[in-house]
């Protein structure tokens, strides 16, 4: 594994300089905001799995836990039966939610979370990341030192 995404430097800084750190997504679960999908970090193209973990009073500022996946992203996708392009944009194909359902089964390949990370916006960038911890936490704000009530 790339030693910045263990120790989340490539991501937390985001490529050249601090830019958004993640270039293609495909959500595949959604309240008020991405809760889970596919991410492809800008900068080495490696993809994530990315599940919700916690969230603000206002569900504002989300903290999700990022998996490494085996795959590319365009091999991901092609799997899945989605379209995508190389800009931010995913083109579905005419029956979004059987794809997102595979989509969803191929995520089952990632590996254990290496990376807890805390945004506002999955395409604009990391307030705040550190390595995913291997004991139960029983307050994702806390153990970022993030306000929840901000």
């Amino acid at each position: 594994m790339n030693e910045g995404h263990r120790r989340g430097d490539c991501l937390a800084a985001g490529p050249l300089g601090g830019g958004p750190p993640f270039g293609r997504i495909v959500v595949t679960g959604y309240y008020d905001g991405p809760t889970e999908g596919v991410v492809e970090c800008a900068a080495c193209g490696m993809c994530f799995a990315f599940v919700l973990l916690d969230w603000d009073e206002q569900q504002d500022l989300r903290i999700f836990s990022l998996a490494p996946l085996p795959e590319r992203f365009d091999v991901l996708m092609q799997r899945a039966g989605l379209q995508a392009t190389q800009d931010r944009t995913v083109l579905i194909g005419t029956s979004y939610l059987e794809s997102a359902g595979t989509l969803r089964k191929l995520l089952q390949s990632a590996a254990a979370p290496t990376l807890a990370i805390a945004t506002r916006n999955m395409l604009d960038g990391v307030i705040k990341s550190m390595p995913f911890p291997s004991r139960a936490v029983p307050d994702w704000f806390v153990e970022l030192s993030l306000d929840r009530e901000q």
